[in-house]
């Protein structure tokens, strides 16, 4: 049975959250593919299958054994099934959000606020249709350069809402800091004094923040919990960093 049901179209606190690289191929299935950049993302497929073999294994820093899956992705694009983006996304942070679960009024909320960033759709909302690929801003196409100004022209809108990260800076990086009121949130496991952000930490934990501020309505910044999973927070002008012993 699902928890208490709500939602409240209310104020709006941008929510950015980051792709992932792994999939669920039992997700709702999207008949037809719908995301923001349609032009733009098929120019980069474009571009990426008119490498050769060789080419293409370079710039995906792949050994031949592991780039099946990537090279049918791009080069069967047209083919392959379209899937609900919020829903099919299967990493950590999805994992510890667990949006499925959630009941139909608790992932409108969510759909509402959040913007997943992302090197080959550019900005995915949740309910989007999307088919399996895979790039990162890693792979030598100048990604940051051919998304940057096109992805802060799209959140022009929302210029004046404070913007939420829940996206790894190199996801987050996109934002112009001048232009938008970004909080970056992070988590930072101590011992003996010394402090480090765990990856695989800091992705489940930022799934299960957004399932926090979707389930309780978080539209301020200031409303978030001051204690989360054992993590205390502390700010540091627009950083928000969750810190948690671990003596």
């Amino acid at each position: 049975m699902h928890d208490l049901c709500i939602i409240v179209y209310g104020d709006i606190m941008i929510i950015l959250f980051a792709p992932a690289k792994t999939f669920d191929f039992d997700a709702t299935v999207k008949a037809i593919p719908n995301y923001q950049f349609k032009k733009d993302t098929k120019q980069l497929i474009q571009q990426v299958t008119e490498l050769s073999q060789a080419d293409f294994l370079r710039l995906f820093k792949l050994p031949v054994s592991k780039a099946a899956d990537t090279y049918q992705y791009f080069f069967q694009h047209r083919k392959m099934t379209s899937y609900l983006a919020m829903s099919f996304f299967k990493g950590e942070a999805y994992k510890a959000l667990n949006y499925p679960s959630m009941c139909p009024k608790q992932q409108a909320y969510l759909n509402q606020k959040t913007f997943i960033l992302d090197a080959l759709y550019g900005v995915i909302k949740p309910t989007d249709g999307i088919k399996p690929y895979r790039m990162d801003f890693t792979i030598s196409l100048d990604l940051r350069a051919f998304w940057k100004d096109k992805i802060n022209q799209y959140f022009i809108p929302y210029q004046k809402e404070p913007f939420l990260s829940l996206a790894s800076k190199e996801f987050s990086s996109l934002i112009d800091k001048n232009v938008f009121d970004v909080y970056e949130v992070s988590f930072l496991d101590c011992k003996n004094n010394q402090c480090k952000a765990i990856s695989v930490f800091n992705k489940q934990n930022r799934g299960y923040l957004l399932d926090y501020v979707t389930k309780n309505e978080i539209d301020d910044i200031e409303r978030l919990p001051q204690s989360f999973r054992g993590y205390t927070l502390k700010k540091a002008d627009k950083q928000l960093i969750y810190m948690k012993s671990i003596d």
